[in-house]
């Protein structure tokens, strides 16, 4: 994946469709724990980039709120972005 820093929107979508791959592969992983190593190991590097993208985006383009624009990470999605993440906390 060719992360682009300066591009606000592809920054953001990247975003959304990583929390979104995360939480497919969640399901799955759960679903099927004898899973090679090499797939969980994808799944937690996958994890730490989403995680670099959201904090990316609100560090350099200010970006604040849901990443998914006026709502809220659903409750079924098993990571949250950090806005939603820091509203839980309070």
């Amino acid at each position: 994946m060719v992360v682009e820093i300066n591009n606000y929107e592809k920054t953001l979508q990247q975003t959304r469709t990583g929390l979104t791959w995360l939480t497919e592969e969640c399901e799955y992983l759960i679903d099927n724990w004898n899973t090679p190593i090499e797939r969980w190991e994808v799944f937690w590097d996958r994890m730490l980039l989403v995680d670099s993208l959201d904090r990316l985006v609100r560090k350099i383009h200010g970006y604040t709120g849901c990443v998914w624009n006026d709502e809220r990470c659903s409750l079924y999605q098993p990571f949250d972005c950090c806005y939603c993440v820091k509203q839980k906390e309070e």
